[in-house]
């Protein structure tokens, strides 16, 4: 039996551009998932929250909304993504992990510059103590355009809590690697300079840490009870998982 060479080796290779990782390809296999909306934070007193914040990107730079009320310009939609590499955290029964993306312009991602540790040290109220990495960088949350490379996708892979219930915002952390710490709340920075007040995301070491706010992704309109009372905080917000131990 004749064999046609030159068929038999454009067949292998179809089939080896077919089997290349997404991510080899420069892409990353990943869809959205809930509906869009904001970046806002909630602090919060026993059971209820108090203290709610709006979030936009000024010229790229996450910043708290003028007069921190009013509804933000920039929605953004999460994308649950397939982790290219073991080094990120994948989704669980609990929580989504990929990038957040702006709504109307999908190639750009909230972007950090750096991600957190835990230190030897302790908090200010006992509890563990926590810094950014690289050490001297700057803090800040950007709008970058989105990454395939490992580095990148440090600064850009985030969490975000699967809803148990209907009608319920949904908690958002930056991840970053899974060996990393999850930043669950935004924290702002507490000089005005000449480029304005810009917040991050951010691990404390307990709730009651200045200028610390749980964050979230909003997408429905937080409303007090009947009594005028603030509204209650949901389950993610009472009892957050370690997600290292998550299977």
């Amino acid at each position: 039996m004749k064999f046609d060479t030159t068929a038999l080796i454009a067949t292998w290779l179809l089939g080896v551009a077919q089997a290349a990782p997404a991510h080899e390809k420069g892409e990353l296999d990943c869809h959205p998932v809930g509906e869009a909306g904001i970046i806002a934070s909630q602090d919060h007193w026993t059971n209820h929250y108090y203290g709610h914040l709006h979030y936009d990107f000024k010229e790229s730079r996450l910043e708290p909304t003028e007069e921190r009320k009013g509804k933000p310009k920039k929605k953004l939609q999460f994308y649950e993504c397939k982790p290219p590499t073991s080094k990120l955290n994948g989704t669980t029964a609990q929580h989504w992990f990929g990038q957040l993306r702006v709504a109307d312009e999908p190639s750009k991602c909230v972007t950090t510059t750096t991600w957190w540790v835990k230190t030897k040290d302790t908090g200010p109220y006992g509890g563990p103590g926590y810094t950014s990495r690289p050490e001297g960088k700057k803090t800040e949350t950007t709008l970058k355009e989105c990454s395939t490379s490992e580095e990148t996708l440090r600064l850009q892979w985030f969490g975000m809590t699967r809803p148990s219930k209907k009608n319920v915002n949904a908690a958002l952390v930056h991840k970053g690697y899974a060996e990393d710490e999850e930043a669950f709340a935004i924290c702002g920075n507490e000089e005005n300079t000449d480029e304005g007040k810009g917040s991050y995301f951010c691990r404390a070491s307990d709730m009651r840490s200045n200028g610390f706010a749980m964050s979230m992704l909003e997408t429905k309109e937080e409303k007090r009870g009947e009594s005028g009372e603030d509204p209650p905080a949901p389950e993610w917000y009472l009892g957050k998982e370690d997600m290292k131990k998550e299977k």
